[in-house]
């Protein structure tokens, strides 16, 4: 099975997220977590995150952040979803985000300002370096 049929077996067939895996090239199946280990599908209380990639996390989001409100919100989301999925991920497995801009009129400065955003609601779980703007 070549990686294109792995990802489309693996991840939901959203367009950005499709993307962003073949870019990547290496994607491991996507199995739920729950204090620090793997568990079955389903399992109370577990996290899957988005895609695994070489053992990390890979969350991709594709929301408009060009208002205001919306950016905060996105912000505040992928937050706290990233600190919940800290207390069952293995601790050697960091949590990566990519945000798709594509086709949005943003500038630098707002884009700079929504990573520390996320950093800043994120209480330390993610760092900027974690973060990757995808634009045009």
């Amino acid at each position: 099975m070549n990686i294109t049929q792995r990802y489309l077996k693996t991840a939901m067939l959203h367009p950005c997220t499709l993307v962003a895996g073949l870019f990547l090239r290496e994607i491991d199946k996507l199995l739920p977590y729950k204090n620090g280990e793997e568990v079955k599908y389903g399992a109370p209380d577990s996290v899957r995150p988005g895609d695994t990639i070489e053992s990390q996390t890979v969350e991709v989001k594709n929301y408009s952040i060009e208002v205001a409100n919306d950016s905060r919100q996105l912000a505040m989301n992928v937050a706290q979803q990233a600190q919940e999925r800290t207390d069952h991920l293995p601790s050697d497995m960091p949590q990566t985000l990519a945000v798709d801009v594509t086709d949005q009129n943003i500038f630098l400065n707002d884009e700079e300002s929504f990573v520390n955003d996320i950093v800043l609601c994120s209480i330390g779980t993610l760092q900027p370096s974690d973060v990757a703007v995808r634009r045009n």
